[in-house]
Parts: C-alpha cells; structure tokens; sequence
C-alpha cells in the first residue's frame, strides 16, 4: 500500500508532459531543463511504484497507470481552482453559482430560477452549463457545478433534493393534424408514426422509455427516425410534418401558445414526474439559497390543449 501522497509541482508537471510527448517540450513550457522535468518524472515514479510512460519513435507515450494518475490530478486541479475562486469572491464580496439544468427544463425553468436566485442575493454571478441529467450527476459530485436542475429519474446517492415543480408529457402534432383536432392520439396510432424523440439519457427519454415497459410495449416497435437534444429542433421538425414527438408540455408550452404544434394527450398512459433541484450536503449558505428558489421561484400561467390551465415555469 502506498505511503500517504503528497500533492506537490511534480503533480501539475505530469499532464504537461503527457501534452508535449517529450521532457524538452514540457520544459520549454514550464522553463524548466529538461533534465528537471526528467527527474521530477522519475520521482513520481518511484513515489508510486508504477511506469509512467514508455518511449515510442522517440516520443513518451504514457502508460495506462499514467493516465489514471492524470485523472486524479484533474480533479485535483479542479477543486483547487473551484476554491481559489470561492475564495477571491468571499474577498471580493461577489458571490458565483454555477447551475446544470437538462434541455427541457432549460425551456421552461431557467428565467423563474434566476429570478428567484437574483431576489434572494442580487449580487450573484450564475453561470448556466446545460446538459442531459447523466452529465450533470457527476459534474455536482466533482464539485462542478453547485446545483443540478433535472427532471424525473432517482437522485444520487450522497445528493440532496429539493421539488420545484410537477411536469407531463404529451405528444407533439402538427396543428393541423387529426389528433390536433382530437386532442388525444392512441398509442396504436403512435407506433405507426415516424417519431423524432429526446435522447434515451434524458429525463423525457427515460420516462416515456419508462411509460411504454408498464404499457407492455416493446420499444423496438415505435419508427424512431431521429433523436435530438434541442426541443427547438424537434418543434420544427413536428411542425414540418416530418414525424411526432412525445415532449414535456412546459418545454413545448411556448411553441403551442404560438401556434407552432399542438400538444395533445397520450391516451392510456399518464406520464408526469417532478422538476428537482439536487445539490450536496454541507454547505448552509447553498441549503438556504436552494431553499429561497424554492419559495421565490414563479411560474406564469399559459393555455393548454383543451382549453385546460394550467402553470408554466417562466420562459
């Protein structure tokens, strides 16, 4: 077993060698000798007990050990630069959020968050990474971002939740369509259409993956012709007459409003799920802004097929 690790330059040295292929091109870089950044190599070498790299052609080509080490030392770097601009914005009196919210929930969410963010402290800076609910799972864990917004699905272990709102799904029809009309589609009539879906990793993906198990419909037997990660595309692409989608009413809300496509219900299957903020434990300061979203957060009402209200997260 290993001695305890001392994190040391020899660390923020390796990656720049694994970039450059060679001693000389990472000395260049770091203005060290070569014979420097040789012997800090050679170190770690000794220090872990593994090969780092072998040479190919004259070229250093790290090893499969060298690149888990890189790993590590990427995480490493990340937490350290994440502190150092806590710390300067607790110096500065300026405060930082980063937020990861899914594409759909981006649609309808993201301007009532910020709304409720900005009133509970109008100095935050917000950074916005938008990503499928996979990717952002890990970003929150390596301390990434400082909150995910997701729809659906089970939270992580270790992550703390909090429901900000209930959403549906419905399909996506062109507005001149029978089942416009209709205001309802069959599933059987579902499955002879060619649809163009959200990725199977997304919270929509999954939950309409999801209704059609408990239907006893195998997947295989829907026409999927595309799947894409912008609900924008996908609108256009429905009102194109180019397939269906099964899409949340509160990212289509705005496109239905404007008469772009209707949204129509799926007879037979109640798809619904919960709009979440997930964040990590610890922190009073993020436990007490989370809790203000929560309470400040608003949503404006918009019409639905049917004639039904019902509340949208602001767009």
């Amino acid at each position: 077993m290993l001695e305890k690790i001392r994190y040391d330059q020899r660390y923020a040295t390796l990656p720049v060698v694994i970039r450059c292929r060679s001693f000389a091109g990472a000395a260049r870089e770091l203005a060290l000798t070569p014979s420097a950044v040789s012997a800090q190599v050679r170190s770690l070498e000794r220090e872990l007990g593994v090969p780092l790299f072998t040479t190919v052609k004259k070229e250093l080509v790290p090893t499969d050990k060298c690149r888990l080490v890189a790993e590590y030392i990427e995480k490493i770097q990340s937490v350290c630069r994440r502190m150092s601009d806590e710390v300067e914005s607790a110096r500065s009196g300026m405060e930082r959020l980063q937020v990861g919210i899914t594409p759909s929930a981006e649609n309808f969410v993201l301007a009532g968050v910020l709304d409720a963010i900005t009133a509970a402290n109008p100095a935050v800076q917000v950074r916005v990474t938008t990503g499928v609910a996979e990717m952002l799972y890990p970003m929150l864990q390596n301390l990434e971002i400082d909150l995910a917004i997701v729809e659906g699905g089970a939270t992580p272990v270790g992550l703390c939740e909090v429901i900000l709102d209930t959403d549906h799904l419905s399909v996506a029809v062109p507005v001149d369509s029978v089942w416009a009309r209709r205001g309802m589609i069959r599933l059987a009539e579902l499955k002879n259409e060619p649809l163009i879906l959200r990725p199977r990793e997304s919270g929509t993906g999954r939950l309409f993956r999801s209704g059609l198990i408990s239907a006893g419909v195998p997947e295989k037997e829907l026409r999927v012709m595309l799947e894409a990660e912008s609900v924008d595309t996908i609108v256009r692409l429905v009102a194109g007459g180019y397939g269906l989608s099964v899409l949340s009413d509160k990212a289509c809300a705005a496109y239905v409003a404007a008469g772009k496509i209707a949204a129509v219900r799926l007879e037979g299957m109640n798809l619904s799920r919960s709009i979440r903020i997930l964040y990590r434990p610890g922190s009073k300061e993020l436990q007490r802004l989370v809790g203000a979203i929560q309470k400040n957060y608003h949503t404006v009402p918009g019409e639905y097929p049917g004639g039904q209200q019902k509340e949208y997260g602001a767009l």
